[in-house]
């Protein structure tokens, strides 16, 4: 069925994550030369496509976040030393309604994630620095409204140093064929105190450097 595949690379290993239409898959090849299955998550999933899951890895370990059809999103740990899949974390989302993100982790360790609220167009970042347990509320951003395409879509890096930058492909409403990029710089050293997101969606709506290219 229709789906996207991204490679995971390790030290001494590598496998591929293959996306469906109702389970995600991590394939390896064994030493007999055959490939391997095994699903990682089998509730369904929205964003097949490549840009709409994302991969990183910090040392010998992997990171998958994937949007699940809750509009939350799902968070997954591989370490590459046993060769095993965390159980999927779902992280709630309560402002948002999610239906692209992208996964980065920063030259500290830390991993980032960025999200959508389909219905308002307008991107979150949050971080975890205990692969997952608790989460950090870092910025919120938007596209001047007159700019943003109909259904967000966004890269960031899977490894960067300093700030976060997210790059949003925009169009103008009046003539769908100008379109450009909106890049947003994040400050990464966010709040002090962990805690689960839950901001007030206005605040700090507009706080990061963000640009027309």
């Amino acid at each position: 069925t229709a789906g996207s595949a991204r490679v995971l690379s390790f030290d001494d290993s590598a496998g591929v994550i293959l996306v469906g239409s109702g389970h995600v898959e991590w394939i390896t090849v064994g030493e007999d030369g055959n490939g391997q299955v095994e699903i990682i998550w089998s509730d369904g999933a929205v964003g097949r496509f490549a840009s709409h899951f994302s991969t990183t890895t910090v040392g010998n370990d992997g990171y998958l976040v994937v949007a699940n059809e809750t509009g939350n999103l799902n968070f997954l740990h591989y370490d590459a030393e046993t060769g095993t899949w965390s159980e999927p974390l779902e992280v709630d989302v309560p402002l948002a309604t999610v239906s692209t993100t992208q996964i980065s982790a920063s030259d500290t360790g830390e991993i980032f994630i960025v999200y959508d609220d389909i219905l308002t167009g307008q991107l979150f970042v949050i971080k975890t620095a205990d692969d997952g347990l608790t989460w950090q509320f870092v910025e919120s951003v938007r596209t001047p409204n007159f700019l943003t395409a109909e259904h967000a879509k966004f890269e960031t890096p899977e490894h960067f140093t300093g700030n976060l930058i997210i790059m949003q492909q925009i169009e103008l409403p009046s003539d769908e064929l100008v379109e450009g990029l909106y890049y947003h710089i994040i400050d990464t050293d966010g709040v002090d105190d962990p805690v689960l997101i839950g901001p007030d969606s206005g605040s700090d709506a507009y706080a990061a450097d963000s640009f027309l290219f």
